[in-house]
């Protein structure tokens, strides 16, 4: 939404109704005609149809292909594609408790370099920037953080007290973003 002021219409894409409803909501608060396409892309890119800009917002990382899908996206732009992600998987934050609760290591990617590398493979000549994407919005508290954290771990409500002690002892999370980008060559 932070475009919105240079849009004329948006479509919004996303497998979750509710998310699409606020994107309508904020969409139409700000005086933009908008539509939504319910489901997962590159499946419905047909009924999203085409847009001068495609803007893909932190879901690589839930992509199973990434080929097939920025294929699709360069194929709906008629000018540039942006994505933002987060440096590395969102996951990654949570190696250490894996590691105190399981003696687990878990993998340090993907990473938005490896992104770009699919991207790059594909045969789409992107460019990405590294930045601070502000602070976190919305961070939940430690507390909540602790419980998602512990149905992640698979650990009862028993062990709560010591999951948030290790949540609170986490390093904070980066504010840094990538957008990867590219124009469309006609």
């Amino acid at each position: 939404m932070a475009l919105a002021h240079r849009l004329r219409a948006a479509v919004g894409v996303d497998q979750s109704t509710a998310m699409l409803d606020v994107f309508i909501q904020e969409a139409t608060a700000r005086g933009l005609e908008a539509r939504s396409v319910a489901g997962t892309w590159p499946a419905v890119a047909i009924n999203a149809g085409k847009a001068d800009l495609v803007v893909c917002h932190h879901v690589a990382y839930n992509v199973s292909d990434l080929g097939p899908f920025v294929t699709a996206l360069d194929a709906a732009a008629s000018r540039r594609v942006v994505m933002e992600l987060t440096l590395t998987h969102p996951q990654t934050s949570n190696a250490a408790l894996w590691q105190q609760f399981w003696e687990l290591d878990r993998p340090t990617g993907p990473t938005a370099q490896d992104a770009l590398a699919v991207i790059r493979d594909v045969g789409i000549d992107a460019a990405i920037e590294i930045g601070a994407a502000g602070s976190l919005r919305n961070e939940a508290s430690i507390e909540a953080r602790a419980v998602t954290a512990a149905r992640m771990l698979c650990l009862g409500p028993d062990r709560l007290v010591e999951v948030e002690a290790a949540v609170a002892a986490l390093p904070p999370r980066s504010v840094q973003r990538a957008v990867i980008w590219w124009d469309i060559r006609p």
